[in-house]
């Protein structure tokens, strides 16, 4: 263990001696951490450590037989959140070099002389002390939305895997339990609740287990459940009275008798005040933006974004009149880039032409008893058709993720290709009036073929749409606007952050002549009345706002 005032970092072996019963010394490094832990140490580990831990206990060791991966993947969740975990930076790096040129060492001086760096560069930027959940910004218009919020976007920063998708329940409470989840490849889903409770009384117990009842009835694919309150669960035994923390284990016991009723196996975690407070005290923009956001009501607000705009706005000075606002084209480039409720309508209604078409499609198609080469063919199209469908029910509003235009193109192509074969075979069926078997059915075969054109239709619309400038534009998150002087571009500038801001969407307009020699970010912040703020706190706490309305936040930047 080495120590930086009262910060204590855990080395592997302390963790590995600790939690392996049969280690030596696993009583002394117990007993170590929990009078640390007592005596109100700030306790210590790091990525690193964590990495170390895992190879150790899952190969074969003198003292004990390889852990199971779950058994390991339990230990390390719960050292996340007991221990403070920092991270083994390039800054570390640096200093590790600059420390070894100052001082001869080899072997294993190295690896301490790392976690003495890894200590010192970290406690660089201290934590702050608490979080005061009580003065969270209201969202949208009580403190409990905001709380709800404030999880739902600390839980979208932790996907489970590269390929899962999230998903935020809209409405107060969110829907069938759970505020928000994450769906992974195999369809297992790792859900969110959030109460905003500062006491745990019977009340607040049976409305947990409303929404523990109500999750395990939706999201029969559950397997972990994350519950998130504003207080920690403290374990302080008293004559007479059960500790919070006693009481979540009891809960916990109970929810898994229910679970396995179902067949299920969910796995039950608590997000109070210390888990929430590490991760918003993280070294991290993402993180340290909805910080910033969460808990400084003083900017971007609504009013704080309208009055930046005005501020531009005067600049503009005669570039800008709103009375004689013209819609251009144009205009619904914006609409992709920021991923506003006009994009998401396009999809919708390109969905929802492509289903009635479908429909119409199907119901021609089961009536018709073809051939064998007929039905591979309804086969084929079902198959194509339905693939189409997923990928555009997959576009819909998600405001981080990038739109699928390879994915969608492609199921384009597909079914249009089948679509070209199921009209060949129609064609040449019709054809052969001479055979009496095929000529009684020209009549109904017309109205297929009829029907399965309807298609070509909404398909096209569907391709026209992937090349539009406002599509790629959601997917690259920025655009350049070209046009010679006096065409009107500050004028649209300006009337797209003048809707933006009257619909509380986050907003910045900066003209070019407020540009100063260097890094422009410095002229921006000035501008904003945000001298010395970090930019990446700012963009993260940008991201923040953005996330809490649903579209994405924009900044136009008037280059005259």
């Amino acid at each position: 263990m080495t120590g930086v005032g009262d910060k204590v970092f855990l080395d592997t072996n302390i963790l590995v001696f600790s939690n392996a019963t049969q280690a030596p010394l696993h009583q002394a490094a117990r007993r170590a951490i929990q009078e640390l832990y007592d005596a109100g140490a700030e306790l210590w580990i790091s990525r690193q450590v964590l990495r170390e831990y895992l190879a150790t206990l899952s190969r074969p060791q003198q003292f004990a037989n390889p852990q199971p991966p779950a058994v390991l993947i339990a230990d390390v969740r719960h050292f996340q959140d007991r221990f403070r975990v920092v991270e083994d930076s390039p800054r570390v790096t640096e200093q590790l070099l600059a420390l070894m040129e100052q001082i001869a060492m080899g072997d294993k001086q190295v690896h301490d002389a790392n976690i003495v760096t890894t200590m010192y560069v970290d406690s660089r930027n201290p934590m702050p002390v608490d979080i005061d959940f009580h003065a969270i910004r209201p969202w949208p218009n009580s403190r409990n939305g905001g709380f709800e919020e404030l999880c739902c976007q600390l839980a979208s920063l932790e996907p489970p895997a590269p390929e899962a998708s999230f998903v935020r329940k809209e409405g107060a409470g969110g829907d069938d339990g759970v505020e928000c989840y994450w769906t992974l490849e195999d369809g297992s889903e790792y859900g969110w609740q959030a109460k905003y409770f500062f006491e745990l009384g019977n009340s607040q117990w049976e409305q947990i287990d409303e929404s523990v009842k109500a999750a395990l009835e939706g999201h029969e694919k559950l397997v972990r459940y994350t519950v998130c309150l504003p207080i920690d669960l403290p374990d302080r035994h008293k004559k007479g009275q059960t500790s919070l923390k006693a009481k979540w284990d009891a809960r916990v016991k109970k929810w898994s008798g229910w679970t396995a009723k179902k067949g299920m196996s969910v796995e039950f975690i608590y997000w109070g005040s210390h888990q929430l407070g590490k991760r918003l005290t993280r070294d991290d923009p993402w993180y340290a933006g909805r910080t910033l956001y969460w808990f400084n009501t003083k900017i971007l607000t609504a009013e704080w974004f309208r009055q930046k705009f005005e501020r531009a706005r005067v600049n503009v000075g005669e570039r800008y009149t709103p009375e004689l606002n013209v819609e251009l084209p144009i205009a619904k480039l914006f609409d992709g880039l920021a991923r506003t409720p006009a994009f998401a309508a396009e999809i919708q209604a390109l969905r929802r032409a492509w289903r009635e078409a479908i429909s119409v499609a199907h119901r021609h198609l089961k009536e018709s008893d073809g051939e064998v080469t007929w039905r591979a063919l309804q086969a084929d199209l079902d198959v194509v058709a339905g693939c189409l469908s997923t990928v555009l029910d997959n576009c819909l509003p998600d405001i981080v993720a990038s739109f699928s235009i390879e994915e969608l193109a492609k199921a384009c192509d597909d079914t249009q290709e089948k679509l070209y074969a199921c009209e060949e075979w129609l064609r040449a069926s019709q054809s052969r009036e001479d055979d009496p078997a095929i000529k009684k059915k020209t009549e109904r075969l017309k109205d297929v073929r009829y029907a399965m054109s309807r298609l070509y239709g909404p398909l096209s619309d569907i391709k026209e749409f992937l090349r539009t400038h406002r599509v790629h534009a959601t997917n690259s998150r920025a655009a350049v606007v070209l046009g010679e002087a006096g065409v009107g571009k500050s004028h649209l500038f300006c009337d797209i952050a003048a809707s933006r801001t009257v619909k509380v969407w986050p907003t910045l307009l900066f003209l070019g002549q407020q540009l100063s020699y260097g890094n422009p970010w410095d002229s921006f912040l000035s501008e904003l009345d945000l001298r010395g703020q970090s930019v990446e706190q700012f963009l993260g706490a940008l991201d923040a706002a953005a996330q809490a309305v649903g579209v994405r936040a924009l900044i136009l930047i008037d280059a005259r």
